[in-house]
C-alpha cells in the first residue's frame, strides 16, 4: 500500500473513532445521565462493540475519553443505594442465544442451582 493510501485509511479510521467515541458518549449521557435514551439499547450496543473492535485492532487510536475506558455515567438524584443478597451480574451484550447459554453456565457451579433470569 502506498503512502498515501495508508495515510488516507488511517485518516478514514480516526474519523470513524471519532464518530463512534462522539455518539455514544452523547447517547451514554442521555442514558444513564439525563435518563432519556436517545436510541434503542441494541444500537448502542451495535456501535460501543464497531469500536471495541477498531480499538482492539488498533490500540494506538483509542482515546482517553471513549466509552469503552468506563462503566455506566454520573447516578441520578433519587436512587437510594442498596445491598444486594445475590450478586447483580450482567450479561454483557449478550447478542445470541448460544451467549445466553454461555452465561448461565458460567453462572452454575452446582446443577441443582436456581438461576433468575
Amino acid at each position: 500500500m502506498s503512502p498515501a493510501k495508508s495515510l488516507n485509511r488511517t485518516n478514514k479510521l480516526v474519523d470513524r473513532i471519532n464518530e463512534l467515541v462522539k455518539l455514544l458518549n452523547l447517547y451514554g449521557l442521555h442514558y444513564y445521565t439525563l435518563d432519556d435514551p436517545l436510541v434503542p439499547d441494541s444500537e448502542y450496543d451495535r456501535l460501543f462493540k464497531e469500536l471495541q473492535q477498531l480499538e482492539t485492532a488498533y490500540p494506538e487510536l483509542k482515546q482517553f475519553d471513549s466509552p469503552t475506558q468506563r462503566v455506566g455515567g454520573a447516578v441520578l438524584d433519587g436512587f437510594n443505594k442498596a445491598k444486594h443478597q445475590v450478586p447483580m451480574l450482567s450479561f454483557n451484550n449478550v447478542f445470541s442465544d448460544q451467549e445466553i447459554y454461555d452465561f448461565v453456565k458460567r453462572l452454575k457451579v452446582d446443577e441443582n442451582a436456581t438461576i433468575f433470569l
